[in-house]
């Protein structure tokens, strides 16, 4: 261990040298302050290394985070309080054994009772004394009361590492400074508060850390609504396309909502930029929570007339149809695809149907009757869109060709490219 000898002077920038002296560690010459403590013996009260690495992680030409850093570092405005308050519940005691009468603990000397103005006018000549011993305190004083101060080595308090977690979050914010400004500039114009960018304007360690984590989620929100990727298939952006149908398996959040159905949880809109503004996502990230359980989607559009039905829902009615369909694909079983049996959701965003079951809706189409219930709504679903059998079957021939196309790709398909968080850079 290197021990730093009284005359030693430390040599820093003006900046630095001024918060060095402000904080007790140099004195008024630039000499480092020295200590003695329990278990480490004399050496200055904060080490020339830690400081080093304190000036060098503040990358600023005026070292203007280096005062932030050691403040942080003694332990913020906590712990400043804290001696404030330790220095208070020793002059109440100290008072107090003066004014009643008291034994001093080094001597055993009986001490015997003085007035009070005396046991004033003795604390206040003591007073500075304590201030210099509360104030940026030295470790062992630090480690028994929880004082303002240092430790005098790297990380500082091996319980919490104060020291790197100072130097990591000053770093990671200034790296990301002009975003934070430009994030700000944003901000202010959709007439919102701006982020901290200053020492007097970020308290702790930790809203630092909160601010560069909403810069770079903002800022991975902004790439998120942008990846609209899906899967190619034979130099195509879709698995299948004709004049019938249309599929197209969405590989991240923000495609599933471009192409989906916002009655569905994993493409819904309001859903997607509730997930983008929230830092925690957790059970309202449909998308992630269906790829995260080996699910995938692949959408069918029908470019052709499909039947309708009415929808209640809330005590309102809505004409829907078969139009936008979604088939869950579990990719564990992606060799053994049973079409047929591929959970199907509608624009009711029900999951309870199959492809069987749109196959069976469509070829029912021609001869389908009005629904009972539907008699007294002021909405209707209008005529059949088949008026022969052999209509619903061409529909269904060209289901047929989209769902075949989509099995020979799906046993090709490298599951791993289905982006699941979408805050995730790739």
């Amino acid at each position: 261990m290197v021990l730093y000898e009284p005359a030693a002077m430390a040599v820093y920038e003006p900046t630095v040298q001024n918060a060095l002296r402000k904080f007790r560690l140099t004195d008024e010459d630039g000499r480092l302050v020295q200590c003695v403590l329990k278990q480490e013996g004399a050496g200055p009260k904060l080490s020339g290394d830690v400081i080093d690495r304190f000036a060098a992680g503040d990358m600023t030409p005026e070292h203007q985070w280096f005062e932030w850093m050691l403040h942080q570092s003694a332990g913020g405005d906590k712990a400043r309080a804290n001696s404030n308050q330790i220095q208070a519940q020793i002059k109440a005691r100290f008072i107090t054994e003066r004014v009643n009468g008291f034994t001093d603990e080094d001597t055993g000397q009986y001490r015997a009772p003085v007035p009070q103005a005396e046991a004033e006018a003795r604390w206040a000549a003591k007073e500075q004394r304590f201030t210099d011993l509360l104030t940026c305190a030295g470790q062992d004083t630090v480690a028994k009361l929880g004082a303002y101060g240092f430790y005098r080595n790297w990380p500082g308090n091996p319980h919490d590492r104060i020291y790197e977690k100072v130097l990591e979050a000053v770093t990671h914010f200034l790296k990301l400074y002009d975003k934070v400004l430009e994030m700000n500039d944003e901000l202010e114009r959709d007439g919102k508060d701006p982020l901290g960018t200053t020492p007097d304007t970020i308290p702790t360690v930790e809203d630092m850390n909160k601010i560069t984590s909403k810069v770079e989620r903002y800022f991975a929100s902004k790439v998120a609504r942008d990846d609209i990727r899906v899967a190619p298939w034979k130099s195509e952006k879709w698995i299948y396309n004709d004049d019938h149908v249309t599929a197209v398996a969405p590989l991240t959040y923000a495609a599933a909502v471009k192409y989906g159905w916002d009655a569905w949880s994993f493409a819904n809109r309001e859903k997607f930029d509730a997930a983008l503004e929230k830092e925690s996502t957790y059970g309202s990230d449909s998308w992630k929570a269906a790829i995260s359980r080996g699910l995938m989607y692949v959408y069918l559009r029908f470019n052709t007339p499909v039947p309708r039905w009415i929808a209640r829902s809330g005590g309102k009615s809505e004409v829907l149809q078969l139009t936008q369909l979604a088939l869950q694909i579990n990719t564990t079983e992606m060799q053994a695809l049973d079409t047929d049996s591929l959970i199907v959701y509608d624009e009711e965003g029900r999951d309870t149907m199959r492809v069987a079951d749109v196959k069976n809706m469509i070829r029912a189409e021609p001869t389908r009757e009005d629904d009972p219930q539907d008699a007294d709504m002021p909405i209707k679903r209008g005529p059949n869109v088949y008026t022969s059998a052999d209509e619903a079957e061409k529909v269904i021939a060209h289901l047929d060709m989209a769902l075949a196309e989509i099995v020979e790709w799906a046993r090709t398909f490298d599951v791993k490219s289905i982006k699941a968080d979408m805050m995730t850079l790739d």
